[in-house]
């Protein structure tokens, strides 16, 4: 299991972009720093409402909780075959 996560850890570490995300099928871990929150989203799903050639950390997230605007995006792998209780959210735009 440790060569696993750690391969997987260098995988993500090469994601610069939210549209390489996106073609590699990732899940973002979206964490608010200032209360902890955090929300799953799919890249591709990001991809359509955000411009997919910037780099991660240039999107723009709100915390829902705590309405700050300090976040960190974390591409990572979903591994379907283990992984079946994450809440992944997906963004609209009402209009």
């Amino acid at each position: 299991m440790f060569t696993i996560r750690s391969i997987l850890a260098d995988m993500t570490s090469t994601i610069k972009s939210l549209a390489q995300a996106a073609r590699h099928d990732m899940l973002l871990a979206v964490r608010c720093r200032g209360c902890g929150h955090c929300a799953n989203f799919l890249a591709a799903d990001v991809a359509k409402f955000a411009n997919s050639s910037r780099p991660l950390e240039a999107i723009r997230f709100v915390c829902s909780e705590c309405d700050g605007r300090d976040i960190a995006v974390l591409p990572s792998q979903i591994d379907r075959d283990r992984a079946r209780n994450i809440l992944v959210w997906r963004p609209v735009r009402l209009k």
